[in-house]
Order: structure tokens, then sequence, then C-alpha cells
């Protein structure tokens, strides 16, 4: 769901879990907060219990399902204590009654609860994932009856998939496709503005316990796949920036994310033009494959280069050739083939020269000849054919002229003409 919204929103942390009494329906509008007590973040602050989390703001109760993006913790195997803010369902019950999916760990003996190693041992699903997974594939449907141009089923069940699985994966990763899904829904419940504030916190404190993890706790050799999901978790941090302030630019978010998303390129050889290889982000195969975090930096990253005017933050292999026997998500939501971003790429990246590249006419070639599949369609949407060709056609007259205007050239070419 990436790549599909862009939103401004707002969220709550005290409740480790999603409680079944008071979980709204999709459809209902949660009501805006009504105070909001914001203290100052201190990167220094004590890690506490997700049910000690004081002074972290809060929705009301009423804007359930709650998320709890402190995943760690300072008391070993503690039950969570009631506090003064902690939100109470309409029977009256403590949060601390709700199934605890969320993991203590002392400092001194850091563990990261639930990590993918965990998991691939549980044969049955606990209720409080089950309903975090109800819950964030709720959100899922309202985002997709809102896209225009939607996926092809089968890779929309992929997504679902995917989804299940990496909330069932790690702690990090529940935190993360929660704080999105509560960013979702209050845009989309029109709620965006009155929490956005309240969102900016808990990314910033989101950011923090992440930082901190990784430069204190999480040992990458002793701990490779839930490093990984820590390092997916600070990629998404920047795309949350972006959804709830306006403060933020964006080349400057990506350019401070660089070096996470290297290293989460440096995991994979998959990435690499060559497996055996040094590994050198391929943009072809990022775009291409089911990380969709870093298709979107990718996808933002040559686009904003594109926007204004600066280097790209990565130099991608441009070379290898976009594997594309299906409709990756995101070309289709955006109308935007994969073909074209490797294109928009090496222009960017020939852009940086002094000289006009010789061989310019081979990307005019590759963006003249691209053809978009051929995809089955019933009558009642054939129609959106027709508007997916236009959207295609006008990607493509944007970048013809980007190209031309790039490297000052007397245009020859009777297309251009």
């Amino acid at each position: 769901m990436g790549g599909v919204l862009r939103a401004t929103t707002h969220l709550s942390i005290n409740n480790p879990d999603i409680g079944a009494s008071n979980r709204r329906p999709v459809g209902t509008s949660s009501p805006p907060p009504a105070t909001y007590g914001h203290p100052q973040f201190n990167d220094h602050s004590p890690i506490r219990h997700p049910a000690s989390t004081d002074g972290i703001p809060d929705l009301p109760s009423s804007a359930s399902p709650d998320v709890s993006l402190i995943i760690f913790g300072s008391h070993r195997n503690a039950r969570p204590s009631p506090t003064p803010d902690t939100p109470t369902n309409s029977s009256g019950k403590s949060s601390e009654n709700y199934p605890n999916w969320s993991h203590v760990a002392n400092q001194s003996d850091f563990n990261l609860l639930l990590g993918a190693r965990a998991a691939r041992g549980l044969s049955i699903i606990s209720p409080g994932i089950r309903q975090m997974i109800h819950y964030v594939l709720d959100q899922y449907e309202r985002v997709l009856d809102s896209v225009f141009f939607k996926p092809e089923p089968p890779r929309v069940e992929e997504m679902r998939a995917l989804v299940a699985t990496r909330l069932q994966a790690s702690s990090i990763a529940r935190c993360s496709i929660l704080l999105f899904a509560k960013m979702i829904e209050s845009q989309l419940n029109g709620t965006a503005h009155s929490n956005c504030i309240a969102f900016q916190q808990l990314v910033q404190r989101f950011e923090a316990r992440l930082q901190e993890a990784k430069s204190k706790y999480l040992n990458p050799l002793e701990y490779p796949l839930e490093f990984e999901y820590l390092l997916n978790g600070l990629l998404e941090v920047p795309f949350f920036k972006m959804r709830v302030s306006t403060e933020f630019h964006a080349y400057r978010l990506l350019h401070d994310a660089t070096p996470t998303f290297f290293e989460i390129v440096n995991f994979d050889s998959s990435l690499w033009p060559n497996p055996n290889g040094p590994p050198v982000p391929c943009i072809a195969k990022i775009i291409a494959s089911t990380r969709f975090k870093l298709a979107h930096f990718a996808l933002v990253d040559v686009l904003c280069s594109m926007a204004y005017g600066l280097p790209q933050v990565v130099n991608y292999e441009t070379a290898t050739l976009v594997p594309e026997t299906e409709i990756h998500p995101i070309a289709w939501v955006h109308c935007f083939p994969l073909e074209f971003q490797v294109c928009i790429a090496e222009m960017n990246q020939r852009c940086a020269k002094s000289y006009v590249a010789p061989d310019w006419h081979i990307m005019e070639h590759r963006l003249l000849s691209y053809q978009m599949p051929v995809v089955a369609t019933d009558g009642a949407d054939s129609w959106k054919t027709i508007v997916r060709l236009a959207v295609l056609e006008s990607w493509r007259q944007v970048l013809l002229i980007y190209l031309y205007m790039l490297f000052g050239l007397a245009v020859t070419s009777p297309f251009s003409k």
C-alpha cells in the first residue's frame, strides 16, 4: 500500500493490542481527539513498557484499534500496568486485559519479540494477531476501493498474503504496518488534519526506538532477519514523515535514508546485477521485486531528481533489462511502466555528466518502442483500457520532452516534430 496514497494523519500507541470490544466498524469515522498532551520529545528519555508510555500522544479509546509503537521495554516479563492515560474499552476493562502481542525485554538482554524465527514456530495465530490482520486488510480494501486502476486479482491476493505474513513475522513490521494503516484510516475518515500533530510525534518516537535498537541492542550477525526488519522499518520512516508534515523536504529525507537503503540491498544479492558480483543496486530488479519499500524509494528518488534537477541519491545500475512478465502493482496503480522508471534513472545519471550522451537515441528508442502488455478485461471495465493507454502515453510524452530538454538536442526525430 506504500505507493498508493499519500496522506497526513495521526494515531495512538498506548495500547499494545487491538481489543475486540473497542473495535469500530470500518466505515465509521473516528471522532477527532478532543485534547492532546504533547510534551516535548526527548531522545534520551528512558525506555518504558508499552503500557507505561507516559507523555506519548494518544487518540481517544473510541478511535480504536490502537497501535503500540514502543517495542522495547525496561522490565523483563512484566505485565502492563494501568496508567492514568491508559485507554479503556466500553466495558471498563483496562487495556492490560487484551491479548499481549508485545514482547518486553531487558536493556541488558535485548530480544525482539516475535521475530522471524519465532514466528515460523507458531502453529496457531493468536487472537490479537488475527485481529490485527483483519484490521489492516480492512484498510487495504478501503484503499483498493479508492484506487482507479486496481491491480489484477492475483496480484491483490499476493499483496494480501504478503501483508499477513509481515504482520506475523516481526513486531517492528507490525508497528510499521499498523501505523500506516492508522494513517490511511484517518485520511479516509477525513480526520487526517486534526490527527497530524500526534502522528508526527508517533513517527518521531518510532524512529528513536529503531535507532536505539540498531545502535545498542540488535546484533545483525546474531539476529539477521530481525535486523533486516529493523532496517525496513527505518526505511519506512522518511515516507511516514512525508505523510504527516510539509516541513520536510522529500529530497533531504531520501538523502538521509540512503545508508539504510544500501544496507538492505547488501542483505539481498538478488537485487544486484550479478548475485556473485559487487552489491550494486540494480533498479530493474528493485522495482520489479516484492520489496515494495525499496521500489517506492527508487520511484520517489528518480522523480525527485527529475523534478528538482538534483542528482539521484542512489546511482543505480540501469543496463539490466526489466523482467516485466507481469504488471507490477506500483506500475499498475500509477500507469507508470517499470521500463520508464529505468529510463528516468538513466537520464538522471547522464544529466550529471558534462557532455551530451552520444547514445541518447537509444533511450529515445526505448521510450518510443515500449508497448503496454495486453490485459484481458470484462466488458464493464473495458473502457479503462483506453484510459490506461492515454495515461501511459502522457508519461511517454513527458519523458521524451525531458530527454530532449536534458541534452539540449536539436531533435531530428520525426516523432518529436
